[in-house]
């Protein structure tokens, strides 16, 4: 949702503009106040029209944008909104510098979009902060290991789509289980790195739609596609398969898939090299072919085929 600017001239301030009664209709209209943007600059400006911007929200679900790159200005706008977290619906944080989560406390439970731009979230932070992970349909993380994000992964029971970019590291542990999950899209930061079935690790009776580079398939590529087929016991239908591959004929996947309804390869891994690390959540949507997460841009270096 766009989250207006605190003073200006665009709405809802300039309503308040126009005269008394558009002054009063807009005041007493808590929908228009539920959108607030808490941006750089003197947060002591700021907070009291924050705090005024709440009180006119009432209890309006609550659209919030903070991008700050001060430690202690950031610290501070989370804290004033924080009372009205029970309200949160979409909450966007983005810091310019590595700086670590502020504690969430309190109960978020309309909270339906959650985006952590360049926001320090380890192992242990994850095990440790409170967020409302379970109500999450939609979530990316961007390089991270696996040992920190498998943590979140357990709490997301009802993720429908999840975007991972993982760095090498062991993971000994138990089975990632995700029983809502449809579409799943695995990335690579570094290509040349060791060879590791990950893919094994997780079950998804409900994925519909896989990307994932060869690379995470272990030394049997189309083994540990049709055992994960099997143990998820799920009804794949479209498969993409990127990064460089060691199976010279691509017929022979399409021989041992020929469950799935779409089976196409790239030689790259993602679209665009994300720079930072993000947590994202969105609202649950039905994409077309066009433009579909598991799909690459046509390309001389993409070279994406169909089979």
């Amino acid at each position: 949702m766009p989250t207006p600017q605190l003073t200006g001239i665009l709405p809802p301030i300039s309503l308040t503009h126009i005269c008394r009664l558009w002054r009063e209709i807009a005041i007493s209209t808590s929908a228009l106040w539920r959108a607030i943007s808490v941006r750089g600059g003197s947060f002591q400006q700021q907070a009291h029209i924050i705090d005024l911007w709440l009180e006119r929200s009432c209890s309006s679900p609550l659209s919030i944008n903070v991008d700050i790159d001060d430690y202690d200005v950031d610290s501070k706008a989370l804290s004033s909104i924080s009372a009205h977290c029970s309200c949160w619906e979409y909450l966007k944080r983005v810091s310019h510098d590595k700086l670590a989560v502020p504690a969430i406390e309190g109960s978020t439970p309309l909270l339906r979009h959650l985006h952590l731009k360049s926001a320090v979230l380890n192992d242990v932070a994850a095990s440790s902060i409170v967020l409302p992970w379970a109500q999450l349909t939609s979530l990316a993380l961007r390089k991270v290991f696996l040992h920190e994000c498998a943590p979140i992964l357990k709490q997301t029971s009802n993720l429908v789509h999840c975007d991972l970019q993982l760095s090498f590291v062991e993971y000994d542990h138990s089975d990632i289980t995700l029983p809502c999950l449809e579409s799943l899209a695995l990335n690579i930061p570094d290509p040349l790195g060791p060879v590791r079935q990950y893919l094994a690790l997780f079950i998804t009776p409900a994925l519909r739609r896989l990307r994932i580079p060869e690379h995470f398939l272990g030394p049997d590529a189309i083994r540990s596609l049709t055992a994960f087929i099997t143990t998820s016991g799920c009804e794949l239908q479209e498969l993409h398969i990127t990064g460089k591959q060691s199976i010279p004929s691509k017929s022979r996947y399409r021989e041992a898939l020929h469950s799935v309804g779409r089976l196409s390869f790239s030689r790259s891994y993602h679209n665009q090299p994300p720079s930072e690390f993000d947590v994202v959540a969105i609202p649950v949507a039905i994409e077309s072919d066009s433009d579909s997460d598991l799909s690459d841009n046509t390309s001389p270096d993409s070279e994406e085929e169909d089979y």
